[in-house]
């Protein structure tokens, strides 16, 4: 199967889960909806790598291991994985907080950064962070090939699982200590290979905390235009 073919059988299946759970977007409309992405270097296993659990007190510092250290395939690159739960219910926020939020985010630079910082800080804490579990979407990447670049979509098998929440919903890259998690069990479907391949993923601080849009035009409109809802 072409890497194309693998795309429209991942987008297919994506609209198709959409529909039954009642999921609607309109990509020409401007709606509300919550954003998070993590952000990861990844490349290709060498054939010997072993996972091995390794903690030094709180800290997971889990990862593979190879004799070899080389890689299998020369594929390696930056994914990012985007987490969106469209036609975000905010209704539960109160108006005043709605109001100060609509006005903040279109005050630009007349704001006073440590203002805007406590006022977001708070309001993320308070109405997003112990309130939503963003489901995974899709996945972006540039990556490297033998000696051709390229940047599109990249499809990730299976699709990113939070262990703490049990769900395919994001989770802070978190190891213990910072945001350096490493991550097991991930395949990426190779563009010219045409099969999935074992993949070393590593984040290196890169995420986003939740993102609320209100009335807001789509930032992934690749990714629901190839939806075809």
């Amino acid at each position: 199967m072409s890497y194309q073919d693998e795309l429209n059988k991942f987008f297919k299946q994506r609209a198709e889960s959409f529909k039954q759970e009642g999921i609607t977007i309109d990509k020409d409309k401007k709606i509300g909806y919550l954003y998070q992405f993590i952000q990861c270097f990844f490349n290709s296993l060498p054939k010997d790598a072993k996972w091995v659990e390794k903690w030094k007190g709180d800290i997971n510092e889990s990862g593979y291991e190879s004799k070899s250290k080389k890689s299998e395939y020369n594929f390696s690159g930056i994914i990012t994985l985007h987490f969106v739960e469209f036609n975000y219910d905010y209704s539960y926020i109160p108006e005043e907080e709605i109001k100060k939020f609509i006005e903040y985010s279109y005050q630009g630079d007349d704001i006073d950064d440590e203002v805007y910082y406590d006022w977001h800080t708070n309001f993320t804490n308070n109405y997003l962070r112990s309130r939503v579990n963003t489901p995974y979407q899709f996945a972006t990447g540039t990556f490297k090939i033998d000696d051709m670049r390229f940047s599109d979509f990249l499809i990730l098998s299976p699709d990113f699982f939070s262990e703490y929440e049990e769900d395919n919903v994001y989770q802070e890259p978190f190891d213990g200590y910072r945001a350096n998690a490493n991550y097991k069990g991930y395949k990426i479907f190779h563009p010219t290979l045409k099969k999935y391949v074992p993949v070393e993923m590593h984040c290196e601080a890169d995420w986003c905390d939740e993102q609320l849009y209100i009335k807001s035009e789509l930032d992934v409109k690749d990714y629901t235009s190839r939806l075809k809802l």
